[in-house]
């Protein structure tokens, strides 16, 4: 956790742990804590000892004022004498974790609990079961190339290959990652390949002009094996990262359903599914230009760290401020939720562990979830992380699942 408000959570979650007013939800996000890395487990190990406590208590005093109503509050919950209290003592294990934290948030959770701010959404993080071979797993790096003149590869696993097209484009596969390497040169006739990721797999490839794209699972992205012309364009179904190799004089243009995306040399992400009612661009860095198709509004310019959405209407692309760690967490191996719809994660778990929920929204409004994990897990991961909410309760059968708001179990 190197986000200043994550550092705000856990203090948070310290200060409710020693007033003993911490919820089953809100234990299991400071226990995920401590799992979700080597160093979170180091220092949990490295701060359970009560005297190892004391003293960096003493040291964290003595570089802040006694007089402060903050510090007397947290000296009154920790001191010599409550360690050897066997709840508070068991309480000081869990929040020492905490400690150095606490001290980069400036005391955040004894200054903002006096804010009353409205509760959040429910935040939950679990660390993973151990894993066993009942559950469901992603397929991984896996994809299906097709190449001009029809025939279809495999792509995944520790074999390499190189394909050699009738041009002189090479096309070599290894380490899960798709190279194309060839001369650009004018030629009439452009060929033209497509990778194609399946449910539950992902892929990287390296176009032949440098450019970079990582592929999200039930994707298509149709591109050429060797640019030509004055710009390189593709076309693309489904989720993709890209990192566009700079060319001032030919810009680069993804092309969906929806819009036309073009750039020079920038980092961004696309998502436009089919099934799914908007289509979102999120710059990461340098710039865009996003043009909807078959809309009067004029082409918007996206500023790095925004995102346009697109659902279908008449008035334009929508643009706002993006949360670049929920949108690029599909690349990084993980899943974040971000005060998401159910509905919106059900269609995530669909596509990553190929099954097929079965839901039916009850009145009112619908559910929201904050919380990460990592993708690779096997499902029942991702299940119990939002079952500990108390809010659903999943029944898998198979690749069917069934999602069942509590309160309405058979």
């Amino acid at each position: 956790m190197k986000q200043p408000d994550a550092h705000f959570e856990i203090a948070a979650l310290f200060g409710k742990m020693l007033e003993g007013s911490l919820s089953p939800e809100e234990t299991a996000r400071l226990e995920a804590w401590v799992a979700e890395s080597p160093e979170n487990r180091e220092l949990w190990a490295r701060l359970s000892d009560a005297d190892y406590l004391q003293k960096e208590l003493r040291s964290w005093r003595a570089q802040h004022s006694t007089r402060t109503a903050s510090w007397k509050r947290l000296a009154r919950r920790i001191s010599p004498g409550a360690v050897r209290h066997h709840l508070l003592r068991k309480s000081l294990r869990i929040a020492a974790v905490a400690l150095p934290l606490l001290a980069a948030a400036g005391l955040g959770y004894l200054m903002l609990r006096d804010k009353k701010t409205p509760a959040p959404a429910v935040a939950v993080h679990t660390p993973a079961p151990t894993k066993d071979t009942t559950g469901l797993y992603p397929k991984g790096k896996v994809a299906q190339l097709v190449l001009g003149n029809g025939r279809t590869l495999q792509l995944g696993g520790p074999d390499s290959a190189t394909i050699k097209e009738a041009d002189g484009t090479q096309v070599r596969n290894q380490g899960n990652i798709l190279r194309y390497t060839g001369a650009d040169t004018p030629d009439d006739k452009i060929v033209y390949n497509s990778v194609i990721t399946p449910r539950g797999g992902e892929y990287q490839l390296v176009l032949s002009d440098g450019t970079k794209v990582w592929m999200n699972a039930s994707s298509r992205l149709r591109f050429p094996i060797r640019f030509s012309g004055n710009e390189r364009q593709v076309f693309l179904s489904g989720e993709a990262y890209f990192e566009v190799a700079a060319d001032a004089g030919r810009p680069f243009i993804v092309s969906t359903d929806r819009s036309d995306i073009r750039v020079l040399g920038t980092a961004f992400n696309i998502s436009s599914y089919r099934e799914e009612a908007t289509e979102r661009t999120t710059l990461v860095t340098g710039s865009v230009q996003v043009r909807p198709k078959g809309m009067t509004p004029e082409a918007i310019l996206l500023k790095p760290g925004f995102q346009a959405v697109l659902s279908g209407n008449s008035h334009g692309p929508i643009v706002s401020k993006a949360n670049l760690e929920e949108t690029l967490s599909w690349k990084n191996g993980l899943f974040v939720f971000d005060s998401e719809a159910l509905e919106s994660i059900l269609k995530k778990i669909e596509r990553w562990y190929d099954v097929t929920a079965e839901y039916n929204a009850p009145p009112g409004e619908p559910l929201h979830f904050t919380g990460r994990i990592r993708k690779y897990e096997n499902i029942t991961s991702v299940l119990h992380l939002l079952e500990l909410t108390g809010k659903v309760h999943f029944e898998l059968e198979g690749r069917r699942l069934m999602v069942i708001p509590r309160g309405r179990q058979p």
